[in-house]
């Protein structure tokens, strides 16, 4: 488990907004440099790691009351291998401009919302959960 003092600038912007969904931005206004095709030359700034995105996906930090927790990142950068397989993720999780240095893994998970758009993805790894009739 990730601790907050273990966390980047942007890790802790994301872990802060997370509760009440709201939306990071990383973008830097400028379109070429935003293209997520461009994001592996993205630094520090602009990076998150795969393992915090999950640990927020499974339910780390969402117990504020009156809000509704989700992960909604744009122009980030993820680093590391986002394996949620096998899990329940039961927050919405949108991604805009990023770009994933790995594919996402979500054999057998069971989801909510997943939206990624105008990202740089090099495969989701998905199979449905067999029927348990």
């Amino acid at each position: 488990m990730l601790s907050y003092d273990e966390l980047t600038s942007p890790e802790r912007e994301l872990w802060d907004a997370f509760p009440e969904g709201r939306r990071v931005d990383l973008r830097t206004g400028v379109p070429d440099t935003d293209a997520p095709p461009a994001g592996d030359r993205w630094g520090p700034d602009r990076t998150v790691r795969a393992a915090v995105v999950a640990t927020l996906l499974l339910g780390a930090n969402d117990d504020r009351s009156g809000t509704v927790a989700a992960l909604r990142l744009t122009g980030a950068r993820i680093t590391g291998r986002l394996n949620l397989s096998g899990t329940e993720i039961c927050h919405t999780f949108s991604l805009q401009g990023c770009r994933l240095d790995e594919a996402v893994q979500l054999h057998g998970a069971t989801t909510r919302t997943i939206e990624i758009t105008n990202s740089w993805v090099p495969g989701i790894n998905a199979r449905a959960r067999p029927d348990r009739g």
